[in-house]
């Protein structure tokens, strides 16, 4: 019991936590640019705000974005995890894998974070993570997907170089310090 203005009882459960109760794990953060970035429901509230930046809504309790669009600048993304088992955190292994990048699950013992993705190309991503905790079998995954968009100007620039219309010939055309040899 707790003595003050409101007095509360807390009460601990002493036995060991049933095997297999706490393998639930959710994603719990996104930076990009290496930069943890804080959703909000209002773009402008966020943190790292940038307008080319968006999503359609978020996943509480960790504002997690639902329909990431990122543009091809922003192509640097790292992801942090959570269990909800408290007190086994040594006995804890996360394995995850990004499908778009990674081949197989990249196991990450008990980090909650993973590596960074840079120079990530544009394109559908989805970020998986499972937890193992005492019962030897992984848990279902959190997934996260996002999409990194691509560079627009390289579509049109590839667009202008290649079209018949712009191609300049300069088999016929002379550079002036020919000129300036044959003089000599």
């Amino acid at each position: 019991m707790v003595a003050g203005p409101n007095p509360k009882v807390v009460v601990f459960n002493d036995q060991d936590p049933v095997p297999g109760s706490g393998d639930e794990v959710h994603i719990t953060g996104v930076s990009i640019l290496d930069k943890a970035f804080n959703f909000s429901d209002s773009l402008s509230a966020s943190s790292g705000y940038d307008s080319r930046i968006n999503w359609t809504a978020l996943k509480y309790p960790y504002n997690i974005p639902i329909g990431l669009q990122l543009p091809s600048d922003h192509n640097s993304i790292s992801f942090s995890y959570a269990t909800n088992d408290l007190f086994n955190q040594d006995k804890i292994n996360y394995r995850y894998q990004l499908t778009g990048s990674d081949k197989d699950w990249i196991y990450a013992k008990s980090n909650p974070k993973t590596l960074n993705y840079y120079n990530l190309s544009p394109g559908d991503y989805t970020f998986k993570v499972s937890v193992n905790e005492f019962n030897g079998s992984w848990s279902k995954p959190a997934e996260f997907t996002f999409e990194i968009l691509p560079l627009v100007a390289n579509v049109v620039g590839i667009y202008f170089i290649w079209h018949p219309v712009i191609r300049v010939d300069y088999t016929n055309s002379k550079l002036p310090f020919e000129d300036i040899k044959r003089k000599k």
